[in-house]
């Protein structure tokens, strides 16, 4: 029984070039989608579910965002009050 031993010369992965072009990214939206749905979002019938639906959506995130700017505000005077 003989043992045939082949060596092939390749290349590390650390020695192969790879080109921008091989990493062109493609958005799975195109443009058009895009835009159409960013106009149905903001433009949505006040009567219509999805329309009602991001109404609340919009007023609980505004409010969020005062009832977050309160207390840090708060925060803020508090703090300062101590240091001074």
């Amino acid at each position: 029984m003989e043992i045939i031993l082949k060596r092939q010369k390749t290349e590390s992965l650390v020695e192969q070039q790879l080109l921008a072009s091989d990493f062109k990214t493609q958005g799975l939206l195109n443009s058009v989608y895009k835009r159409r749905t960013q106009h149905n979002l903001f433009n949505s019938n006040p009567k219509s579910i999805f329309g009602i639906r991001q109404d609340v959506k919009r007023k609980r995130y505004r409010a969020a965002l005062r009832i977050d700017a309160a207390l840090k505000l708060s925060i803020f005077v508090i703090t300062l009050g101590f240091i001074l």
